[in-house]
């Protein structure tokens, strides 16, 4: 085994995991990292850094700190090709890299329209590196009052909103808050409950809602100063393009052990993935954070021909959205609560989380 090498692709929350495990044991194998940033932000703390409640240090990963700790190899470039056949990946910049086992932890990417994809009046809060051009543009703006387009009114534009109108007052500005959303409303995958609390949020926070909308049916565009894009997740056409088998929408589909259907060596985590078997998963990071020691178990074992541990999705998590100032909305197993003290259950779980990996920062 000593001359394997093992392939990670993407820096999501299960291979910060998986390099925690080999900063902390030795390994028999090689391991490279490749990500298309070097940094690695936590998307559960998005809204909360837009309000400047953390800082950049405090919501992102340093992965190549981490990896020089576990003597890993890193680059920070993009996989644009996975051959499976011949056990490579070809980077953006040409560079080919051969593997024995791979492991995807690329996220989902954010779906949007392509009739808006690349315009540069609109910004999309993906990757979360845009989230620090978000607040600079707005601090440096010479507008007062100026008027703003959120596309999406799931969990991440409703955040969204009411970090931005926060961070307005913070800056002395008075941000005029429109959301945009093709459903009936809010949140809709949520309980109705969760659904009516946001709804009061925005409401008493006099942020505008179109919904069943689109963004040339409410208006002209140039109506707007700022233009922000949080639509929902979309696959990456990498997976499909590699003949993996993908599910309906192009998620890879993994198996119980989150290994890819068509090629065992191929192993995968977090949004990028799909259960067939498991149709209630969505794209959340609770799944990749769960998913993380059956992938370092099942990984390691798979290099010493050791028997792979089945791994069952839960059905239940808790879940916290975050109102602003805060505040948040509690839901677990059909309870509902909001105020300061669920957010500050919130707070302690991302930072927690974050503390246990951010080992550089020691």
């Amino acid at each position: 085994m000593e001359n394997k090498t093992l392939l990670l692709v993407g820096g999501g929350h299960a291979h910060v995991y998986l390099i925690n495990e080999i900063i902390n044991q030795k390994q028999d194998f090689k391991t490279i990292l490749v990500s298309s940033n070097r940094f690695q932000f936590y998307s559960g703390m998005a809204s909360a850094y837009i309000e400047n409640i953390y800082s950049d240090e405090d919501i992102a990963f340093d992965l190549e700190k981490l990896c020089q700790m576990g003597d890993i190899q890193f680059y920070q470039n993009k996989v644009v090709k996975i051959d499976p056949e011949n056990k490579n990946v070809t980077l953006d910049n040409g560079k080919i890299i051969y593997f024995d086992v791979a492991s995807f932890d690329t996220g989902s990417e954010l779906k949007m329209d392509e009739r808006y994809k690349d315009k540069d009046f609109i910004t999309g809060i993906k990757p979360l590196t845009n989230l620090k051009n978000i607040k600079d543009n707005l601090k440096t703006s010479d507008l007062k009052n100026p008027k703003i387009l959120i596309v999406g009114a799931g969990a991440a534009g409703t955040e969204l909103s009411l970090a931005l109108k926060e961070f307005g007052k913070q800056i002395g500005k008075d941000l005029d808050i429109h959301v945009v959303d093709r459903g009936k409303v809010i949140l809709s995958s949520f309980d109705p409950r969760v659904q009516k609390i946001a709804m009061e949020a925005l409401e008493k926070e006099g942020i505008t809602l179109h919904m069943e909308g689109d963004i040339e049916q409410i208006t002209n565009t140039s109506a707007f100063d700022f233009i922000f894009w949080a639509g929902g997740p979309t696959s990456n056409p990498m997976y499909k393009n590699a003949g993996v088998q993908v599910d309906e929408k192009g998620y890879m589909l993994v198996n119980n052990y989150l290994q890819s259907i068509s090629y065992p060596f191929i192993f995968g985590s977090g949004d990028c993935i799909a259960f067939k078997e498991y149709k209630y998963v969505i794209k959340i990071g609770v799944y990749a954070i769960r998913e993380a020691p059956y992938l370092w178990e099942n990984i390691s074992n798979y290099f010493k021909k050791l028997p792979l541990k089945s791994y069952t999705p839960q059905k239940n998590y808790l879940l916290i959205i975050s109102l602003g100032r805060k505040r948040g909305i509690l839901y677990y197993r059909g309870f509902v609560a909001k105020g300061s003290f669920e957010w500050l259950i919130k707070n302690h779980i991302d930072t927690s989380f974050m503390k246990r990996f951010q080992t550089y920062r020691k």
